[in-house]
């Protein structure tokens, strides 16, 4: 499928007497572009279709201006090809319907990371939806109906009609070029848009996968950002670990694995708390019985779309075991494709494990050098940094014989069986 900036243009054909032995090619590299240039040019599309396009809400006025087509015809199968592409891709067969209907292949334009939600609300709100318009709903947990995909069409004034189709987290038009150049319904949808577009990277959260009708899906918590002074919480040297661990997973050119280990309450959950407000890539949280399946052929069109975040595994003992007799386990095999397969070149896909486990038990393919990017075993405060944070935090009362781990230190004194008390743990719950 043509993707927007790449134009379809006439191809060249030669006359009845043309000679095929004068053809010559002679290419080298700087025939092609480089990627800063095609870098260049992306930013010079984003800048022609959204920060020249004024920001529009809804209202009353605006739903005026939308005047809804017929989508009956565009969706009609007449042959087992065209019902073959539907089922493959709606998008794919979207585009074909087009053609076949118009003469010319549409332009093309995704909208990703786009929550439909709201703005599919707002649709039904202030518009009146055609009957014959084509979406999928589905009955969540709590017996709401919800849309999760929609095909609506829009008239031009030409006999070509604008379509809009809305998914579970992008928008795509199908159009004519010429609606780039004048006032039109396509560039007043855009504007629309804009108000339900979510940055590509979203500090203070953390996504969770979960499995819906629909395949693979992703919602988002924030994080309450926590000053974590790294000097006074861990051992001796641990800014310098944490600086490597940052640059490497923020590194958008390499993929990385890293392994964090250590007992309960160490600080490893904490840790990665802390990462969450310096990473510069979203944090996807992976439980560790969803690891089997993040290289399944479902599984990949959600990396696809999630591509150059960072999997986060907790307590994955399980995903990073060492191999039976024969070889083979899933989750293992399935990190060292994210992380230093042909994958990893296709979805930069970085991975932070934690485990309690000793490090006898991990599968020594994942720590083979130019794997693993770091793997750190927190272990307890020492007695010197006990007692310093022990101080720090008013509890200068406290005789310090052994080293503690955090939520020792940071809860010392509390009695946990207490009904009077409220339960507290360190990591994401606090």
């Amino acid at each position: 499928m043509p993707v927007r900036g790449w134009k379809a243009v006439e191809p060249w054909l030669p006359d009845d007497d043309f000679d095929w032995d004068d053809l010559e090619v002679d290419l080298d590299e700087d025939d092609f572009l480089d990627e800063e240039i095609l870098e260049e040019n992306e930013k010079n599309m984003k800048n022609i279709f959204f920060e020249n396009i004024k920001r529009e809400k809804w209202s009353a006025d605006i739903a005026e201006k939308l005047e809804f087509g017929n989508v009956n015809g565009f969706m009609k199968m007449e042959d087992g090809f065209e019902g073959y592409l539907g089922s493959y891709s709606e998008m794919e067969f979207f585009a074909y319907q087009f053609q076949k209907e118009n003469g010319f292949h549409p332009d093309i334009i995704t909208i990703r990371h786009f929550k439909p939600e709201k703005f599919i609300e707002n649709l039904f709100k202030y518009c009146s939806i055609p009957r014959n318009a084509y979406y999928k709903a589905y009955q969540d947990e709590r017996g709401k109906i919800k849309i999760n995909s929609m095909l609506v069409a829009f008239n031009t004034g030409r006999d070509d009609q604008l379509y809009m189709y809305l998914d579970s987290d992008e928008a795509v038009f199908y159009y004519n070029q010429i609606d780039e150049t004048q006032d039109s319904t396509f560039k007043l949808l855009i504007s629309l848009l804009k108000g339900y577009i979510e940055p590509k990277v979203t500090k203070n959260k953390i996504y969770v996968v979960y499995q819906s009708q629909n395949g693979f899906e992703k919602t988002g918590f924030d994080v309450k950002k926590i000053n974590v002074d790294l000097e006074t919480n861990y051992n001796e040297g641990f800014d310098e670990v944490s600086k490597k661990i940052v640059d490497g997973l923020n590194d958008k050119n390499k993929t990385n694995l890293v392994i964090l280990q250590g007992a309960p309450g160490t600080g490893k959950t904490t840790y990665i708390r802390y990462l969450t407000h310096k990473l510069k890539k979203n944090i996807i949280f992976i439980s560790p019985d969803m690891v089997n399946q993040i290289t399944d052929p479902a599984f990949i069109p959600f990396l696809i779309k999630n591509n150059d975040a960072v999997l986060i595994i907790e307590d994955a003992e399980p995903a990073l075991g060492k191999r039976g007799p024969d070889g083979r386990t899933g989750a293992v095999s399935n990190i060292l494709n994210l992380t230093d397969g042909l994958l990893s070149d296709c979805l930069n896909i970085s991975i932070v494990a934690t485990i309690n486990t000793n490090e006898k038990n991990i599968d020594e393919a994942l720590t083979r050098k130019g794997r693993l990017l770091l793997h750190h075993n927190f272990e307890k405060l020492s007695i010197e940094k006990s007692k310093a944070l022990l101080e720090k935090l008013g509890r200068k009362d406290v005789e310090v014989n052994q080293p503690m781990t955090l939520s020792d230190i940071y809860f010392y004194g509390e009695d946990n069986n207490s009904s009077e008390l409220k339960p507290k743990r360190m990591g994401f719950g606090n």
